[in-house]
């Protein structure tokens, strides 16, 4: 039952990438949020039919489909909206700036600094 969720899986990670370049990786991840909820609708219409094996089985099949799909190629957009958020925000980080490069490496506190106020 999971086969066409693997397979789908792992034919839309690896074109995605490809996709991306033809097309916006925002567009990229629309379409598998798309996949997403039309998988969603189809596992919530095969309720109605489940008495019908003959019906709902194909149709859960497919469901799985669509979600490997939806997974694949959202996984790839946020695999590397992940890796450019780090390279963004690590320019802008708090070890990045001149004060903290001034400073030199971070140092444990001293053991003076651990005492309790009240403490001599």
């Amino acid at each position: 039952m999971f086969l066409p969720q693997v397979t789908t899986a792992i034919v839309a990670s690896l074109l995605g990438s490809g996709l991306a370049r033809r097309i916006t990786m925002k567009r990229v991840y629309l379409i598998g949020l798309a996949c997403s909820a039309v998988s969603m609708g189809l596992l919530i219409a095969s309720t109605g039919v489940k008495t019908d094996q003959s019906v709902a089985y194909p149709l859960l099949l497919v469901a799985t489909a669509f979600l490997g799909a939806g997974f694949g190629l959202t996984a790839v957009v946020a695999g590397v909206m992940g890796v450019l958020s780090f390279f963004v925000t690590s320019a802008r980080s708090p070890t990045a700036s001149p004060a903290a490069e001034e400073s030199g490496p971070l140092q444990p506190p001293g053991r003076n600094q651990l005492r309790r106020p009240d403490q001599p």
